[in-house]
């Protein structure tokens, strides 16, 4: 067998020890010392060929847009021992359990290097998407409310929460082509995920998603069409009154991995963000309280705060969302309130007078500009 195994399917070699029977690499591994890698039965074994090098394990970092399917988790099996985490090293079993649901630091290395090694690179082929002369995409024209507060910026960097299939509503695609922005595009659905990779958008990509808390977590996620989704607890309050299963759009229950925003962008060391859209449907608020603004800087933040399902209460919880988001970024004391989206159309002054309310109760979106970017109004 040698002094390094590989073990590529669920077929087992069955031995009796210790009056109890031990898969035969077991005995291998835990009398004679050995070391390996084990790999699910349905994996490409192609995936594991750079990891091994002269019989021995590499310590090459692999580059950001090597898929690695979420079912293949790289652990080093050699008991006792463990291993210094950086990028390119391999996890133990008891690191992948803390860095999924929680049991380590947000900023440790570790959890920097698991997110690391699951985030796709930017295509460096042609973009692949429906409308190719398109300029704005997104849903009510937040690409250029913002590309406005912006002072037109070129060459910026932005992150899109709840990215979909990162065509249709994108809030970012228009940066990506028109200003020569990169960014990050974050997506839990793995159906939208799968056909946002085909886009073959310019930016980092994904697939979980953003934490309402300041641990990783593994949450279960409700699946529907639509770009409806949503973890579950959130979404239900946000669809409030709505059955989920009782609907055709319904897709099931799955779950996904979350990480906190901040601990994203560390892994790919930015902690300035020219653009944040957060639409992510419910956690939004409490996505916001976990960022950290004292060490990640945010120029422009466009949050959707429109509450859905059934229409008794549908007015009163929106506005009750959208004072949790102000009060939350108020906190910071580094922004001003500078749009609700959907704009309003104002024709005389009584109608501008009343038009603030009117506003918050019809709109979908509301944006906040650092205040330090006053001058760009000039």
């Amino acid at each position: 067998m040698g002094r390094l195994f590989k073990r590529c399917s669920v077929t087992m070699l069955i031995k009796r020890f210790m009056l109890s029977f031990i898969p035969g690499i077991i005995i291998y591994e835990l009398i004679n010392e050995y070391k390996g890698l084990l790999l699910h039965e349905d994996s490409p074994t192609e995936l594991a060929a750079p990891i091994l090098k002269n019989g021995s394990l590499a310590t090459l970092e692999p580059p950001l847009d090597t898929p690695r399917p979420p079912h293949m988790d790289i652990v080093e099996v050699k008991p006792r021992q463990k291993t210094h985490i950086q990028d390119h090293v391999i996890f133990g079993a008891d690191d992948i359990h803390d860095i999924k649901h929680g049991g380590i630091d947000s900023e440790d290395p570790k959890l920097l290097g698991y997110i690391r090694r699951h985030i796709h690179g930017p295509s460096q082929r042609e973009l692949n998407i429906t409308d190719q002369y398109r300029n704005d995409f997104s849903q009510i024209e937040q690409s250029v409310f913002v590309d406005f507060a912006l002072g037109y910026r070129k060459g910026g960097f932005f992150v899109d929460c709840g990215a979909g299939d990162g065509e249709l509503f994108s809030n970012t695609l228009f940066f990506e082509r028109d200003r020569e922005w990169s960014g990050l595009l974050i997506e839990p659905n793995a159906d939208d995920f799968s056909t946002l990779l085909h886009k073959r958008r310019k930016a980092f990509s994904l697939n979980a998603c953003v934490s309402p808390s300041k641990h990783s977590s593994v949450e279960v996620f409700r699946k529907a069409s639509g770009f409806i989704s949503g973890l579950r607890g959130y979404v239900d309050e946000l669809h409030s009154g709505i059955d989920f299963a009782g609907n055709w759009w319904y897709q099931g229950e799955t779950t996904v991995q979350c990480y906190p925003l901040y601990s994203i962008l560390l892994a790919l060391d930015r902690d300035h963000i020219d653009y944040l859209s957060l639409d992510v449907e419910g956690p939004e608020v409490e996505i916001l309280d976990t960022i950290p603004f004292d060490k990640l800087r945010i120029d422009v933040i466009t949050v959707e705060y429109r509450a859905k399902g059934q229409q008794s209460d549908l007015l009163s919880r929106s506005l009750e969302k959208l004072g949790r988001i102000r009060e939350v970024i108020g906190k910071t004391g580094l922004y001003d309130e500078i749009g609700i989206l959907p704009p309003l159309k104002v024709f005389n002054r009584n109608q501008a007078m009343q038009s603030q309310g009117a506003l918050e109760k019809t709109g979908l979106d509301v944006v906040f500009r650092r205040s330090d970017l006053r001058e760009t109004d000039a």
